[in-house]
């Protein structure tokens, strides 16, 4: 049975085969709505940028993925990992993946952008009054923690 999240373990491999073999070509989620597509790896450089690349499709061609970055402005496009790689990116292991951006918006979202960029990127389809202050790291691990167990929160 497939683990229902990617492995933490080295984080500096972009594009471990479990995440390769499982994240859909370019324009494999094209018909979903924004919210509701799978993000499989978010990548930030440590250290040297606020930056993140939230990798929704990927060509196993060329290299390129395709996302949500988030920047100077959160906006959609494309992203070639090597060019992420030269510039010292690594996999974000604070959140699992894969999850939707439904999933991760109270959590990693919240973290990064302003309600307002949160309606402007995902054009209406994910519910931002509804945020209420993003959890910390800490309350994502312990609210993680008690789903696996089958708790109620």
């Amino acid at each position: 049975m497939a683990e229902k999240y990617y492995s933490h373990k080295n984080p500096s491999n972009l594009m471990p085969s479990e995440i390769l073999k499982n994240v859909p070509e370019i324009y494999g989620q094209e018909d979903a709505a924004f919210a509701d597509k799978v993000v499989h790896a978010a990548y930030i450089i440590p250290f040297k940028s606020s930056w993140t690349w939230y990798l929704t499709e990927y060509d196993k061609q060329t290299g390129d993925g395709f996302g949500l970055v988030v920047g100077y402005e959160p906006e959609w496009g494309y992203f070639r990992l090597s060019e992420l790689k030269d510039l010292g990116a690594e996999r974000l292991i604070l959140e699992d993946f894969p999850k939707t951006f439904k999933e991760i918006a109270q959590t990693e979202l919240a973290r990064r952008m302003t309600k307002q960029e949160l309606e402007d990127a995902f054009m209406g389809t994910l519910d931002v009054e509804s945020l209420g202050e993003p959890l910390t790291a800490i309350q994502q691990v312990g609210r993680d923690a008690k789903n696996a167990e089958g708790l109620e929160l």
